[in-house]
């Protein structure tokens, strides 16, 4: 090898290495070893505050006695007292607890037993600490903390060492109870942690210089091989043209500016017969001049990729991709031309540029917030006549009112209520305006964006919607005409093509626009949440008409039925990489079993068809397990609940994410009545389900990591969570929202930020894939990500650990 390639090899190969290897020892002793000591002292610390709790709720149950009348106030003290001073933890069993009173005055000391009920005001450690003064100070400020100080070994008298104290005030009694860790314990602990993890990091140190030394020889080794192949191939004439003849693309070679070989492929891109010969110059063949295009490839072996049209006739051009490479044949110069026919490429792409470009300014409206377009609204009392509606909707020019009853909106009339249910039935105009309004009332939050209006007004099939400020109070209203102007060339216009689709063949055509839909929202800045809000909207609206056109092949269903979606679309996150979840509930009935059957094998055929591929697990409506009538899915659930065990709840843990897509709603709501029951106060089942997820903790062990892996025990953990506190919401941005408030202890916020980062890269990575006719997937390679990028992954990886683990924590209690 060369001397400058060996420079290159070194600096390329060798210097990166030596640079990880170093970099690995400073992160290990600069990062990972003071952070495993932080973690060791953290968990020795909650111990002792945890213990302290345990004994603290002893004299809580002895005051209770007392409170009761069981025992006097001396009794319950020196019993509670007493049972305390026999308490002992730790490995030998010599780990103790003591008790003071605020004075303060020693209550109890297992092994000081001449400081029993001493003034202890003046007691001072042997580096002069008043320990207990200091101890009943934390308790008065702040009910409970810790206090270090100089204390004797356990029983051992003679040895003084430092000590680290919980302690923790009982208010009723004024008492101050306590227990510590000795400091020196953590500090033989950390140092034995510390030669253990030594002694590993030498031996990976090691590991990678031999694996290095293993590669820089496989290398070498390799360099000489393709090397001596490079001179060979060279050598051999017919070598090239073998190569020329077997490549999948069109290729031709030129040597002396002249065309010597060119294979089958490219007669076909000239539409040349087989036997026709071949006497056109490169000139001849595209619209690009040889002598100008030859000088921009002169390295040896390396690439240069070029657009050009190839002329097939006077009259006919396709667009191509050149990939010139410049080789040594034999004395002469020689050219390899692959030749790539992207005709087909560029107008696909230039359609989907003209329609991103097309939606691009309709999303970037669509994704602002609907509070410049809010109106004032009318309001009257639910006692008050349809007359006098009427005459206040037409003074005051509008064809809406709200109804009140107290303090509460409670429905909503319009003309046409007037009009359907007074004028047409022949009505008095004295009838209550609560006997025609319409209720419940449709809301939505002032800071929502408009698309979301858009959806709410297309899913309900109304005219109007009611806004609500932060705190729940009416503002005004916003009305379906107001957001025409968004709805066309955008989201309400691809749900009407959707709604009026008359095959499956035409559904999709309208599913391919999805893609192009979300690249516009992810262009124009919309939060990825809200991304998978919408794809999963047109999502409900393909099933919805796909299940109508399944109905009108084999008829009315004999029973009311519910077509569930499960899974991400049945939490709204629905991404452009998915297959489907779904399942059939019906009326009980079993006369209905086939009909239901043959009806879900039809939809999940279709959806199929339209591109929603099948579910590889079979969790389908088309097996028959998942089709069935409501008192079989209570049984299902009830199955799952009360006998639980980690694999069943795995398994299962996707049906726990359920919402109608189609049908009567009322059935999900029985069963979700059912599920809440169930779970209400069953602690064995949210322990079962949070320790189910052990085997998912994210992290970055590769280059290319599978985003959907990550995020899944996010959205697991809030899931349990949400079950446990039963909240209502099933989207994981909604029921973190709603749980902010019972989570104290986790930052939710900044939950919802990971949650958003991690779904808009998987989005970055579907729609790229899609653009470029790749199939999706959810696979991020992290040599893509900015510096910052990378961080911040890591960091997402951290805080979902840590949300796991506190999880578990929290129901292994």
């Amino acid at each position: 090898m060369h001397n400058n390639n060996l420079y290159k090899f070194f600096f390329s190969i060798v210097l990166p290495s030596m640079l990880a290897i170093l970099l690995f020892v400073i992160t290990f002793f600069v990062m990972i070893i003071p952070q495993f000591e932080k973690n060791l002292m953290d968990a020795r610390k909650e111990t002792i505050k945890e213990l302290t709790q345990s004994a603290w709720s002893i004299i809580k149950e002895y005051h209770d006695s007392y409170t009761d009348s069981v025992l006097t106030l001396d009794e319950a003290q020196r019993k509670a007292a007493h049972q305390i001073e026999k308490m002992r933890y730790g490995q030998a069993a010599k780990d103790y607890f003591w008790i003071v009173d605020s004075e303060p005055r020693m209550v109890m000391h297992p092994y000081r037993k001449e400081l029993m009920n001493t003034d202890l005001s003046d007691y001072e450690d042997s580096h002069g600490k008043k320990l207990f003064v200091e101890a009943v100070k934390v308790v008065n400020e702040n009910q409970e903390g810790f206090v270090d100080y100089y204390w004797q070994w356990k029983d051992d008298t003679t040895r003084i060492v430092p000590k680290l104290s919980y302690v923790k005030g009982f208010e009723p009694w004024e008492w101050v109870i306590g227990t510590g860790i000795y400091l020196e314990d953590v500090r033989q602990e950390i140092a034995h942690l510390k030669n253990r993890l030594l002694f590993i990091s030498l031996g990976i140190v090691l590991l990678i210089v031999l694996i290095w030394i293993y590669v820089i020889r496989q290398s070498l080794k390799l360099e000489y091989k393709r090397r001596s192949a490079e001179k060979n191939l060279r050598s051999s004439r017919q070598k090239y043209k073998t190569l020329v003849e077997a490549s999948s693309d069109g290729t031709l070679m030129l040597v002396d500016d002249q065309i010597i070989y060119h294979n089958l492929r490219f007669r076909k891109l000239i539409e040349k017969a087989d036997g026709d010969k071949l006497k056109l110059s490169f000139n001849e063949l595209f619209n690009l001049e040889w002598e100008q295009l030859k000088p921009t490839v002169q390295e040896p072996y390396k690439s240069v990729n070029v657009e050009a049209r190839l002329i097939v006739s006077p009259k006919a051009a396709k667009d191509v991709v050149l990939t010139i490479s410049k080789v040594d044949y034999a004395s002469a110069e020689g050219y390899i031309v692959i030749v790539k026919d992207v005709t087909t490429e560029k107008q696909i792409s230039k359609e989907t540029h003209e329609l991103e470009h097309e939606l691009q300014l309709p999303m970037l409206n669509m994704s602002k917030p609907i509070t410049n377009h809010v109106k004032s609204f009318l309001e009257i009392s639910f006692e008050s006549s349809v007359k006098d509606a009427a005459v206040q909707m037409k003074r005051y020019g509008t064809n809406i009112m709200f109804v009140s009853g107290g303090i509460q909106i409670v429905g909503v009339i319009t003309e046409r209520d007037l009009q359907n249910r007074i004028i047409a039935e022949g009505k008095d105009l004295s009838t209550p305006v609560s006997e025609i309004m319409s209720a419940p009332v449709i809301s939505i939050e002032h800071s929502a964006p408009v698309y979301k209006a858009v959806i709410k007004i297309w899913q309900h099939n109304i005219s109007h919607l009611l806004v609500k400020n932060d705190n729940g109070k009416p503002i005004g209203v916003v009305g379906k005409t107001q957001l025409l102007d968004f709805q066309q060339n955008s989201l309400g216009y691809i749900a009407k093509e959707i709604y009026n689709a008359e095959t499956v063949e035409v559904l999709t055509q309208l599913y391919k626009r999805l893609p192009v839909l979300a690249n516009a929202l992810l262009e124009s800045g919309s939060k990825a949440s809200n991304i998978t809000y919408i794809t999963s909207f047109v999502a409900d609206a393909i099933h919805e008409r796909t299940i109508e056109l399944a109905i009108e092949d084999l008829g009315e269903p004999p029973v009311a039925f519910c077509f569930m979606v499960l899974g991400s679309e049945g939490r709204m996150e629905e991404t452009l990489y998915t297959d489907q979840d779904n399942a059939i509930v019906f009326e009980d009935d079993d006369s209905a079993k086939d009909y239901f059957d043959t009806l879900a094998e039809k939809i999940t055929d279709d959806l199929h068809r339209i591109g929603y591929n099948r579910c590889q697990g079979d969790i389908m409506a088309s097996n028959t397990k998942w089709c069935q009538p409501l008192s079989v899915w209570k049984k299902y659930f009830t199955e799952w609940v009360q006998s639980p065990d980690p694999q069943n709840i795995l398994d299962s843990s996707i049906f726990f994410d359920f919402r109608c897509a189609y049908g009567s709603a009322q059935l999900t709501e029985t069963l979700r009545h059912h599920l809440k029951t169930l779970t209400t106060r069953n602690g064995l089942f949210f322990y079962h389900m949070s320790q189910s997820l052990n085997r998912f903790k994210p992290a970055l062990d590769s280059e290319t990591v599978d985003l959907k892996k990550i995020i899944f025990p996010l959205v697991s953990v809030v899931r349990v969570y949400s079950l446990n506190y039963q909240v209502n919401a099933i989207n994981t941005v909604a029921r973190l929202t709603q749980l902010a408030t019972r989570l104290e202890r986790v930052d939710t916020k900044e939950l919802l930020y990971i949650y958003d980062f991690l779904t808009n890269k998987r989005l970055e990575i579907q729609i790229n894939a899609i653009m470029n006719h790749k199939p999706p997937d959810n696979m991020l390679d992290t040599n893509t990500l900015t510096l910052a990028e990378y961080k911040l992954l890591e960091h997402a990886v951290s805080k979902i650990n840590e949300f796991l683990s506190g999880l578990q924590m929290e129901f292994a209690k």
